[in-house]
C-alpha cells in the first residue's frame, strides 16, 4: 500500500499497535482500546484519525512494516490558517463565555455552571484539560426569554445564536457559535462545521416520584438515539451489532429528521412546568439520566465557583449534582477515555494572533 507522503516525513515516536483481520490496522494507541470507544473502524481511503480523537491509524497488508505512533491533524492547514491546539480552544470558549455572562448580566439573565464545565471548576478550578466546550444550565424561563432577546440580534459580533427555533441548530437546547473558528466532525454529517461553541442548556421540572423520573430520561434517551440518528454516519462504529442498532435509530432519524425529534424531546422537557414540583432538571440535554434530578429549592440557591480566574455562578446542590452523573467524581478517569468532543479547529492566523493576545496565560497550561 502507498503512504502519502505527507505522512512518511512526520517524526517517529515510538510504535503504534496492530489489529487482526484481513488487514492489520496500526493506531497510535491512544484512545483506540476504550471500551467506550471500541477499535477504530475501517476506512475506505489510506489514511484517518482514531474515532472522536486527534491521534492518527492506517491500514496495511500483513508483512508490511507497521507505522509507528504519530500525532497529525486529518489535512495540512490552508493558507493563512492555523491549526488549534486545546489551549487555543479554552481560549475561545472563554471569550464566548465572556460575551455571554456580559449579556446575560446586563438582561438579568441567570446561568449556572453544569456538566463537565462544573466539574472542572471544582477538580481543576477551571477547564477540565481535555474539555474543549463550555456547559452552561439556565432554568426554563429565562431560557425562554433568552430565545426571544435573540430575535432582535446575536450576542455580539463574530458568534450567531443556534437553535431549533431559529433553524441553525436541531438540538433540544441552544448553542453560541464564534464564527471565526470552523470545526470538523469525523463522525457527523456533514463532517465539516459549523464552528467552536458553547451549550446552554434549559433545566425543567421534574416529577416528585423517582420512578416518573426513569421514565422521562428512559424516553429521552431513545428520542434522542433517533436525533442523533438523522446526521449521524449509521455506518459510524466498529462492531458489526453496533452497526445494526445504530441502523435501527438512523432509518426513523432520516426519514423525519433532526428537527422533528429535537421538538418531541423539548415536549418532553416541557411535560413538567418548572417550579410546578419539588423536583427539576435538564431533560432535553440530559445525557446522565435520572442523576441530573436536582431539588428546586437547592438548585435556586446560587454559589459562586473560580473558574479560570472568573468568580461564576453554580447551583448549592453541586456536590450531589456531580456525584449523580459522575460518582467519585474528583478521581481522573483512564487515559484512554479523556476525549475531546471537536476534531478538527482552525482559524485565520490574524484572528489567532488576536486570541493569544486576549489570552496570554492560556498558553503555558500543558
Amino acid at each position: 500500500m502507498r503512504i502519502p507522503s505527507w505522512i512518511n516525513h512526520i517524526a517517529l515516536q515510538g510504535k503504534g499497535q496492530c489489529r487482526g483481520g484481513k488487514k492489520r490496522w496500526a493506531t497510535c494507541g491512544q484512545n483506540c482500546d476504550s471500551p467506550r470507544h471500541g477499535r477504530p473502524r475501517r476506512l475506505t481511503g489510506a489514511h484517518g484519525l482514531c474515532y472522536n480523537s486527534l491521534h492518527p491509524y492506517i491500514s496495511f497488508e500483513r508483512g508490511e512494516r507497521h507505522l509507528t505512533r504519530q500525532k497529525f491533524p486529518e489535512r495540512p492547514a490552508g493558507p493563512g490558517e492555523v491549526v488549534l491546539d486545546i489551549n487555543d480552544i479554552h481560549a475561545l470558549c472563554l471569550r464566548l463565555l465572556d460575551l455571554f455572562t456580559a449579556y446575560c448580566d446586563a438582561h438579568g439573565l441567570k446561568y449556572y455552571l453544569c456538566g463537565g464545565t462544573l466539574l472542572g471548576a471544582v477538580r481543576h478550578g477551571g477547564f477540565i484539560p481535555w474539555d474543549d466546550d463550555l456547559d452552561l444550565f439556565m432554568a426554563r424561563p429565562d431560557y425562554q426569554r433568552l430565545l426571544q432577546l435573540m430575535q432582535r440580534g446575536e450576542i455580539a459580533p463574530g458568534t450567531m445564536f443556534a437553535c431549533t427555533e431559529n433553524g441553525r441548530f436541531c438540538r433540544p437546547f441552544a448553542r453560541i457559535y464564534d464564527l471565526s473558528a470552523p470545526v470538523q466532525r469525523k463522525n457527523l454529517v456533514p463532517a465539516s462545521g459549523p464552528y467552536a461553541w458553547i451549550d446552554i442548556l434549559p433545566v425543567d421540572g421534574l416529577p416528585d416520584d423517582p420512578r416518573a423520573i426513569e421514565r422521562i430520561y428512559k424516553r429521552r434517551y431513545k428520542l434522542n438515539r433517533y436525533n442523533f440518528g438523522a446526521y449521524w454516519k449509521f455506518w459510524h462504529g466498529p462492531r458489526r451489532l453496533y452497526k445494526i442498532r445504530h441502523l435501527c435509530a438512523w432509518i426513523p432519524g432520516a426519514l423525519l429528521g433532526p428537527k422533528f425529534w429535537s421538538g418531541r424531546i423539548d415536549r418532553l422537557g416541557k411535560a413538567v412546568p418548572y417550579g410546578s414540583t419539588g423536583k427539576v432538571g435538564c431533560v432535553t440535554g440530559g445525557r446522565y439520566g435520572p442523576g441530573e434530578a436536582m431539588p428546586l429549592d437547592a438548585y435556586e440557591k446560587p454559589v459562586t465557583l473560580s473558574f479560570e480566574g472568573r468568580q461564576l455562578p453554580a447551583m448549592s446542590c453541586w456536590h450531589e449534582y456531580l456525584t449523580g452523573i459522575f460518582g467519585d467524581y474528583m478521581q481522573l478517569p483512564p487515559e484512554d477515555e479523556r476525549w475531546p468532543h471537536l476534531n478538527y479547529v482552525t482559524m485565520k492566523k490574524e484572528d489567532h494572533a488576536k486570541l493569544k493576545a486576549q489570552f496570554p496565560a492560556l498558553e503555558s497550561k500543558p
